[in-house]
């Protein structure tokens, strides 16, 4: 009879081998728990060796940089060149010797980089009527490692540092702002690549100031000046009905009064601005009181001056040159322009291709004092 196919009364011989692992010898090779690092060029890193630690095992990396000692412990890795733009760079702690009675297998740490994102510190803006101060920070480890880009058409002071400051672009005046990032410069799979904020035209602006002056070519001819804000529209008004020439680039202005306003002697005369995307209108008024002795006669002779506009020569047509005294030309802000005209018949001429575009003033004086202002544009 069998049981199991094996005889009754048969011997069964068992031959039975017993691994033992002394584990005074057993040895790990570790590596250590992933890491991560900012913009520093190196690493200091620790294997966690449970066997006669710094001697039986190495440090390896399976990038381009190199350890200051791969048979210690504690080593640190240099970046590579080719390191600097990976997200992540793997080393391993591989064992020097093997052994049967041993875990000799490698451990692969893994270097995360670039984990800090960059922001910005929105608490700390400064905004002006035409430009907004920003700080940009980089999270975690406080190092900048940006640049700044803007979706308007401004400009910025740096667009490599923490600290600029942008200028509003005519666009942007239009838009009542304009979008601003602050991008990261390391790669878009190491960490966040931008923030962003909306900057808004006109929560703040400078309040006008308008001061005036008798015109220093002709004493009943108001030169204004205005303070403001250079992103400010300006309009200019009168109570009265002279004539003005306005200087929109320069915020200047002058105003001629009329027959009425010189006979009164005063003139009343005010300027607003509109403050871009606000509700607010600043205005400022200046009263002018004349002297009498001040209001001349306008000259009673004939004069034609042409072309204008002119971006050449200008000419000064008169029967009655003879009763003309001096002339001079002045510029919006009452500077006299140092232009010699020579005399042709019944006409001066003078040349004025050399002069900037704008508005410019010719005063003619005859024989008893008596002014007329004649305007032209150069272009």
């Amino acid at each position: 009879m069998e049981d199991n196919g094996c005889p009754l009364g048969s011997e069964i011989s068992l031959t039975v081998r017993i691994f033992v692992r002394d584990s005074a010898q057993t040895a790990s090779f570790y590596a250590g728990p992933d890491r991560t690092m900012g913009r520093e060029d190196t690493i200091t890193l620790l294997g966690l060796d449970t066997f006669n630690v710094g001697q039986q095992a190495y440090w390896k990396s399976l990038g381009d940089g190199y350890f200051s000692d791969s048979l210690a412990a504690l080593s640190t890795y240099h970046l590579g060149q080719a390191d600097r733009n990976k997200c992540e760079i793997q080393v391993l702690r591989i064992p020097l010797t093997s052994s049967s009675c041993r875990s000799m297998d490698p451990d692969t740490m893994v270097i995360h980089r670039w984990q800090g994102g960059l922001s910005i510190h929105k608490d700390s803006m400064i905004s002006t009527p035409d430009s907004a101060t920003l700080l940009g920070i980089m999270e975690q480890d406080t190092i900048y490692t940006g640049w700044w880009t803007t979706g308007g058409d401004g400009y910025f002071s740096d667009t490599s540092v923490a600290l600029i400051t942008y200028h509003y672009g005519a666009q942007d005046m239009a838009n009542c702002g304009a979008w601003i990032y602050l991008n990261s410069n390391s790669p878009a799979a190491c960490s966040e690549t931008k923030d962003s904020i909306w900057l808004q035209v006109g929560n703040n602006h400078t309040p006008i100031q308008l001061t005036y002056s008798l015109s220093s070519f002709a004493a009943d001819t108001i030169f204004l000046n205005l303070t403001v804000g250079t992103n400010q529209q300006v309009n200019w008004y009168s109570a009265g009905a002279g004539t003005w020439i306005v200087d929109s680039v320069n915020h200047t202005a002058l105003y001629f009064p009329s027959a009425a306003e010189k006979t009164a002697g005063t003139a009343t005369i005010w300027a607003t601005q509109v403050v871009y995307c606000d509700s607010n209108v600043d205005s400022d008024t200046v009263y002018v009181n004349f002297s009498p002795s001040s209001i001349r006669q306008e000259l009673a002779i004939s004069l034609h001056l042409y072309p204008n506009p002119t971006d050449g020569q200008l000419h000064l047509e008169s029967p009655d040159l003879n009763q003309v005294r001096e002339m001079k030309v002045f510029d919006t802000q009452g500077k006299e322009l140092k232009l010699i005209p020579y005399l042709e018949a019944d006409t001066y001429t003078w040349d004025v291709s050399g002069l900037s575009q704008g508005m410019y003033v010719l005063v003619v004086t005859d024989q008893e004092g008596n002014k007329i202002a004649l305007r032209f544009i150069a272009r």
